[in-house]
C-alpha cells in the first residue's frame, strides 16, 4: 500500500459530497412544494377552523 491508498479517502469524499448536494437541491425542492400547497390548501382551512373554534368559544362563555 503506497501512494495509491491516500487518494482513495478524497475520491469517496467528493462521490459522498456530490450526493449530499443533491440530496439538498431535492430537500429544497420538496421544501418549496410543501410550502406551496401548505399555503394554498391548509392555511385556509386552518384559519377557517381557528375562526370556528374561537366562536364556539365566545358560544361557551356567554
Amino acid at each position: 500500500p503506497g501512494c495509491g491508498w491516500v487518494y482513495q479517502p478524497w475520491e469517496q469524499l467528493a462521490a459522498i459530497g456530490e450526493r449530499v448536494a443533491q440530496m439538498e437541491r431535492q430537500v429544497a425542492f420538496l421544501e418549496k412544494r410543501v410550502r406551496e400547497v401548505w399555503q394554498r390548501e391548509y392555511l385556509p382551512a386552518l384559519a377557517a377552523e381557528d375562526r370556528w373554534l374561537t366562536e364556539s368559544r365566545q358560544g361557551d362563555g356567554r
